[in-house]
């Protein structure tokens, strides 16, 4: 298990974001600079009841969050799992397919969007978010 983690950023005197993909790719738009490789998507593991491939229903507490910090808040949202469909997971239920072993495992990955202000102030940001998965 894993804390969704954006990794190391820059900001600059123009807004931008930070998207992590549930495979871990990390990209940025307007004045963001990605550094280093500290970033990865949110890791779950879990068992379902059975070995079938039956869906898992999953929604987030929240479609958007807030990071809080050293200076002004971000927010966080369009958060996406290694599912099928591939839409963002959002506070209303649907039905997702995950990928599973044999015997009912499987991981989950969840990325998400953050919303970087422009000239943000450097630190460490953090905040909580919640995903419940019903096994169907």
């Amino acid at each position: 298990m894993e804390d969704l983690h954006f990794g190391t950023i820059v900001s600059s005197n123009v807004a931008g974001t930070v998207t992590i993909a549930p495979n871990g790719t990390r990209t940025s738009t307007g004045g963001v600079t990605l550094w280093g490789n500290d970033h990865h998507p949110a890791q779950f593991a879990g068992m379902k009841p059975t070995a079938a491939n039956r869906p898992v229903r999953m929604r987030v507490g929240s479609n958007s969050i807030t990071l809080t910090g050293p200076g002004a808040p971000m927010t966080v949202g369009l958060f996406r799992g290694n599912t099928n469909p591939a839409t963002a997971l959002t506070n209303t239920p649907r039905n997702y397919q995950v990928q599973q072993t044999t015997n009912g495992a499987f991981a989950l990955f969840v990325g998400a969007t953050l919303n970087v202000n422009a000239n943000q102030a450097p630190g460490t940001y953090s905040g909580t978010w919640t995903l419940t998965l019903d096994y169907q």
